[in-house]
C-alpha cells in the first residue's frame, strides 16, 4: 500500500515484514501449561496483538481461568502506552491502575 501526499513532500510505503500465525497444537498447548506450573513473577506484551493472541490461546486450550490467576499475582509489563493501554481495557481482571501510569 502506497500514500503520497502526507505532510510536505512526504511519500510512504508500508512495507510487511511479519505475519502473525496463531498455532493452536498441542505443543502450545503445553507451553501454556508450562507457564501456569512455572508461574512467572514478570511477564512482557510487546504488542496489543500479543496479549490478544495469548488470551485467545488461553481461551481455546479451556485454560482461561488457571491463566488469569497467574497474571494476577505477575507484574505486567507492556512496551508502549498503546499496548498497556489496550492490554487494561482488554483484560477480565482489573490491574488496580488506569491507562498510561508508569509502574516500574
Amino acid at each position: 500500500m502506497e500514500y503520497s501526499g502526507i505532510g510536505k513532500g512526504a511519500f510512504v510505503k508500508d512495507i510487511p515484514v511479519y505475519k502473525v500465525e496463531m498455532k493452536d497444537s498441542e505443543d502450545e498447548k503445553e507451553l501454556f501449561s508450562d507457564f501456569v506450573t512455572y508461574n512467572p513473577d514478570y511477564i512482557v506484551f510487546t504488542s496489543s496483538l500479543t496479549f490478544k493472541t495469548f488470551s485467545e490461546l488461553a481461551r481455546k486450550f479451556g485454560m482461561e481461568k488457571k491463566i488469569f490467576e497467574v497474571l494476577e499475582h505477575a507484574k505486567i509489563a507492556a512496551i508502549g502506552d498503546l499496548t498497556a493501554c489496550r492490554n487494561h481495557l482488554r483484560s477480565s481482571h482489573e490491574s488496580g491502575f488506569g491507562c498510561g501510569e508508569k509502574h516500574f
